[in-house]
């Protein structure tokens, strides 16, 4: 009886065990790996900016206490010389240049008024963009087809509907 109840809880050691490993290799794969975006949005800034790859010019992604940063300029076209950082799951954060936090918008952009980065789902040619702006403005634009025509509809204009 003994030799029995040894060898079960020897099993049960190993079943917690590997339950154990395949948590850490998922939790290493798809949660740790995720990276923190902030951006800096200029003051004002109303409407879309995009983030395209432009090795040769674009700007160096910095890094700071693990959060990446980076600048949007004017014209809202955000210019990086590598996406790489892009490529796995990320949180974004946002703020003006004048150090005011830019409330990031959970799914779809607020309908409440207020002025929010969100991310448009939009994507062209491996560009990423983003909406700054109430979402009721996102939707007068959607109504007057002033959508950016190079990317299309995309599935935020459904969760706005």
């Amino acid at each position: 009886m003994a030799k029995r109840l040894i060898v079960v809880g020897a099993a049960a050691l190993l079943v917690l065990f590997l339950a154990g490993g395949v948590f850490w290799i998922i939790a290493r794969e798809f949660y740790w790996r995720s990276v923190e975006v902030h951006f800096v949005v200029p003051s004002g800034f109303r409407g879309y900016f995009k983030i395209v790859e432009d090795p040769a010019n674009g700007q160096a992604v910095v890094r700071t206490d693990g959060v990446y940063h980076s600048t949007v300029p004017e014209d809202g076209v955000l210019r990086l010389r590598s996406m790489a950082h892009l490529q796995v799951a990320w949180f974004v954060s946002a703020s003006f240049s004048d150090g005011t936090i830019l409330r990031a918008a959970k799914s779809a952009p607020a309908l409440d008024g207020a002025v929010t980065l969100s991310n448009s789902t939009l994507y062209s040619s491996g560009d990423i963009w983003f909406w700054v702006g109430p979402g009721s403005e996102l939707q007068r634009k959607y109504d007057l087809d002033e959508w950016p025509h190079e990317v299309g509809v995309g599935r935020v204009v459904e969760a706005l509907r």
